[in-house]
């Protein structure tokens, strides 16, 4: 059950999405980015068919791409709920080109423009 859904850090940047079920309390949250893996493949393992890098395993906290999105999650343990969220997630890569490098600094644009 989604409990809350708000976005967070600066400008809204971020979004955070609360879950609670039979494994607990789950948060996960979403921002536009590239993630590192260079620098975290020592942590990286596969979830599902997916690699993501555990970055603690107490609670779990998990991160991946997933497009031009950086994926969290944050939970006690990793459960099937986890995996199931984890898969939920489409695979797609992050797109570099500039169709998609000029529609992310569009949108960054007019939402600062929004809230001036």
């Amino acid at each position: 059950e989604v409990t809350a859904v708000r976005p967070a850090g600066s400008h809204g940047a971020l979004l955070e999405v609360d879950l609670v079920g039979l494994a607990g309390r789950i948060v996960l949250t979403e921002q536009r980015g590239r993630l590192d893996v260079g620098a975290l493949a020592a942590v990286g393992q596969e979830v599902g068919g997916r690699t993501v890098y555990v970055l603690t395993g107490q609670p779990w906290h998990a991160v991946w791409q997933c497009g031009d999105t950086v994926v969290s999650v944050f939970a006690q343990d990793p459960t099937r709920a986890t995996t199931d969220l984890v898969v939920g997630f489409p695979a797609a890569g992050y797109d570099d080109a500039l169709p998609a490098r000029l529609a992310r600094g569009w949108h960054t644009l007019t939402g600062a423009l929004e809230r001036a």
